[in-house]
């Protein structure tokens, strides 16, 4: 067990980021290569694992998803505070928060999602939403996605035969969150041209490499 400081980022869609040092690091038979997101610099990629202890307060949740950016990605001289890392809107909904800055406190009551699952997306994809629409799709590699022919900034346009704009982003993510080897049929737009893909969700802890 180690005690850590985390930066609160309610911004962030995922449940925890650590920086890699000589005690903190990835489970080495449990993690895989994966992009974590836009940093200030740019793309950022890095390990996805998972921890399986993690206590907040008096509360203690298990297998909890973690990602450690790789330092080629972010300037970790410059993070504030010599801090471990980050914590994310995969754990604080799973509280009702309260915070206290006169007393620099923060109050946890543990909620609905308190017992939910930590889960990752299987489906090899990422979305890119320009607030109307899904405007273009990162592709893991490899994956079973990639593997059957579906590529980066293909525009998503139905889900299981379902039109994608009757989905909403919490649904989606439900769907490429699902089980290994789920089926899944896609409907894409790739510059004008209407492709349909069909490919099963793979197991996200298949070691793979970043895409360029």
């Amino acid at each position: 067990m180690h005690d850590v400081k985390l930066l609160i980022d309610t911004s962030s869609s995922d449940a925890l980021w650590l920086f890699e040092d000589e005690e903190i690091k990835p489970n080495i038979d449990l993690y895989f290569i994966d992009y974590l997101g836009k940093g200030l610099s740019g793309s950022v990629y890095g390990k996805r694992s998972k921890v399986q202890k993690f206590g907040l307060s008096n509360f203690e949740l298990r297998d909890v998803n973690v990602a450690f950016p790789d330092s080629a990605f972010i300037d970790l001289d410059k993070i504030y505070e010599k801090r471990n890392g980050s914590l994310a809107g995969e754990i604080l909904k799973r509280f009702n928060l309260f915070v206290d800055y006169g007393n620099s406190k923060l109050y946890l009551k543990k909620n609905g999602f308190f017992k939910d699952t930590f889960t990752y997306n299987n489906s090899g994809i990422v979305l890119e939403h320009n607030g109307t629409r899904f405007v273009k799709e990162r592709i893991r590699v490899p994956s079973n996605a990639y593997a059957v022919g579906l590529r980066e900034e293909d525009i998503i346009i139905s889900i299981n035969g379902k039109e994608v704009y009757d989905y909403k982003l919490p649904e989606i993510n439900k769907i490429f969150h699902g089980k290994t080897g789920k089926a899944i049929k896609l409907k894409v737009d790739r510059y004008g041209q209407i492709l349909t893909y069909r490919f099963k969700l793979d197991n996200s802890f298949k070691k793979n490499e970043p895409s360029n």
